[in-house]
């Protein structure tokens, strides 16, 4: 019985090759209808975060540009590249805010 259970991870390898190099394989069909739009779901949340961490990053920007004052100025005192970062994270946002106002869910 011993020798049995030292073949035991040989004879299993070798099953693993024959399934995954011949061809050969087990399938899984799952179909669960809770889940049909879960796909979506994940996208649009996937979209919204990532446009999100970009208009954090345009608002820091703007910040640190304010705050160093790099670039040409408008309005006398105000830098125009600061200024262009806020006004497209503003839109950003909106957009944000408005995809899930009318997604009607927080």
């Amino acid at each position: 019985m011993p020798y049995a259970v030292q073949d035991l991870p040989p004879l299993a390898r070798v099953f693993a090759r024959q399934l995954l190099h011949e061809g050969g394989g087990l399938g899984l069909s799952l179909n669960v209808r809770e889940l049909k739009g879960l796909n979506e779901h994940i996208d649009r949340g996937s979209n919204r975060l990532a446009l999100s961490l970009v208009t954090l990053g345009l608002y820091i920007a703007g910040s640190l540009l304010m705050q160093h004052s790099i670039g040409p100025r408008i309005f006398g005192d105000f830098p125009l590249l600061a200024a262009f970062a806020y006004a497209l994270a503003l839109w950003f946002t909106f957009r944000i805010a408005r995809g899930i106002a009318r997604s009607g869910r927080l």
